[in-house]
């Protein structure tokens, strides 16, 4: 738990948090504005951060969601702490 939330880290640093909301849970990245989303799941206007909203009813494609956290630990690896 970092910043009132889960957090996942590797060895660099934080890629994936989790934040619950009254409707809904944003699975959160990082270097979200770095990655690849072919087909705008990511939401956010932040300079590095990017989340996806999950509602109750949400179809969760664990191949979508596996793909951005294979791709969130790569840019940790790339460009370093996104925290700092």
């Amino acid at each position: 738990i970092k910043w009132s939330q889960p957090v996942y880290e590797d060895d660099i640093g934080p890629f994936c948090f989790l934040r619950a909301h009254k409707d809904h849970v944003n699975i959160g990245f990082w270097w979200g504005s770095k990655m690849r989303d072919p087909k705008g799941f990511l939401e956010g206007e932040g300079v590095k951060m990017r989340h996806i909203k999950i509602y109750q009813n949400t179809r969760i494609d664990s191949d979508v969601i596996s793909d951005f956290i294979k791709q969130a630990l790569i840019l940790n690896l790339e460009l370093g702490d996104a925290s700092r």
